[in-house]
């Protein structure tokens, strides 16, 4: 029992409080308890209500937050999924990209080799154009000086015979011992002095450069004659390179050594030289070959 006055706990038999004695009444104070007991009870029953209600109501309150929650990661999610597939489609788009990049990197880089290249080519080509027109330049002026030597040589002739080197000159053209030497020498009119026996005159060596002293001027053990009917340098080693289109262009005509004494040459239809020599003695030796026996040249007194 509890002390209506101290409200402390005193047995239940007891007249009054042995703390502050107080009389008890017992059927008043058991009254007054039963009801502080059910009033306590409904309390706590309340207060178990109020926390169940609050517990629901929380309980709700977090289920709601966690749909929402659920809803705003199941959004998020579509959302980072969106975003994933799009920088995934972007990472593959700049990995295409990347590659062009470098493919177009690569064709740079072979234009560029190539533009060197041709610049190189270029270069190349501007040189060999220049050394060409430095040939023609070198051609031209060698033209020009053997067209200068075969007008002296023209004028010298006509000091002459005039009637024979009219004629020669009439039908001779200019050339130089390089391009002499392109045809090969006929077995005709190579007699006269020979100082060293070889069976070239001394005129005929000296027109063709050749020792008119020493019967084999090269030391090779082959007489001179010997090697220029055959075709063979008398004065190396080697042969005479022939330029056929030379030849054949050249075939029934005279040709003039201007790089020489002048000395004259008949082209024959075979392809060879015959030395002419001297304009005294061209007249007989171009009467001697086939060309001139079938077509005789107009003499100087038809032509006028």
């Amino acid at each position: 029992m509890i002390c209506p006055n101290c409200k402390k706990q005193i047995p239940d038999d007891s007249d009054e409080c042995v703390y502050c004695a107080t009389q008890i009444d017992h059927k008043k104070q058991v009254s007054n308890e039963i009801s502080f007991r059910r009033y306590q009870r409904w309390f706590f029953y309340g207060l178990i209500i109020i926390f169940f209600v609050g517990m629901i109501g929380v309980t709700v309150k977090i289920y709601n937050t966690n749909s929402a929650l659920l809803a705003d990661l199941a959004t998020t999610k579509e959302v980072v999924q969106t975003k994933t597939e799009e920088l995934d489609s972007t990472k593959t788009n700049l990995t295409e990209k990347d590659k062009i990049l470098q493919q177009t990197k690569a064709n740079l880089e072979q234009k560029q080799a190539d533009l060197k290249k041709a610049e190189e080519n270029l270069s190349v080509k501007d040189q060999e154009l220049a050394n060409k027109v430095q040939e023609l330049k070198d051609e031209l002026d060698k033209q020009t000086e053997i067209k200068a030597d075969y007008q002296d040589c023209q004028l010298n002739l006509n000091k002459a015979d005039s009637n024979i080197y009219s004629l020669v000159i009439r039908l001779g053209e200019g050339v130089s011992n390089e391009e002499i030497n392109q045809i090969n020498l006929a077995d005709a009119n190579l007699e006269g002095v020979d100082d060293d026996e070889d069976g070239l005159s001394n005129t005929v060596e000296i027109a063709l450069g050749t020792n008119k002293s020493l019967a084999d001027s090269d030391k090779d053990g082959y007489s001179d004659r010997d090697e220029l009917l055959s075709g063979y340098n008398p004065l190396g080693e080697g042969v005479f390179q022939v330029d056929q289109d030379f030849v054949n262009k050249s075939k029934g005509k005279i040709l003039i050594q201007v790089d020489g004494n002048n000395e004259a040459w008949y082209i024959g239809g075979n392809g060879q030289k015959y030395f002419l020599g001297t304009p005294n003695d061209a007249y007989k030796v171009m009467r001697s070959v086939e060309y001139w026996t079938q077509n005789p040249p107009v003499s100087i007194s038809d032509s006028n």
